[in-house]
């Protein structure tokens, strides 16, 4: 049984190395990356993703704008942002979205929603924390 691919971005080392290694131990297969630019040259040459989780505020690209352009080539990936510094009411509606620092039952709460939106067709929800 294959189980589903997450690309995380963020330039956050530490929120990125914490992540993918939890993602990892439920079983996911992630794929991770600190920069926008070489996240894309990966996503074209990818088959497929199953869920982009993506920091919103990073150097040379926003979150938004790379998602974006990842949404060009995989229109259906559902999509989870993280970000200390935005609120819940700026990012889209169909959108997951975890306010830093959040702790890593709100991360796997929001993967699994996201996930199983993909296959329902139903929204994401946001989590939300105040630890970590």
């Amino acid at each position: 049984m294959a189980y589903p691919r997450i690309l995380v971005v963020d330039d956050e080392p530490q929120i990125l190395n914490l992540v993918s290694r939890a993602l990892g131990t439920k079983g996911y297969e992630v794929v991770s990356y600190d920069c926008p630019i070489q996240t894309l040259e990966f996503v074209q040459a990818t088959p497929c993703l199953d869920l982009v989780m993506s920091d919103v505020t990073m150097p040379v690209m926003s979150g938004p704008a790379l998602v974006s352009r990842i949404l060009e080539v995989w229109p259906q990936t559902p999509v989870v942002f993280m970000s200390a510094h935005l609120n819940r009411a700026e990012v889209p509606t169909d959108a997951g979205f975890l306010a830093k620092p959040f702790g890593l039952g709100d991360l796997f709460t929001v993967v699994d929603r996201a996930l199983t939106s993909r296959n329902s067709g139903t929204e994401v929800h946001s989590a939300h924390s105040a630890g970590t």
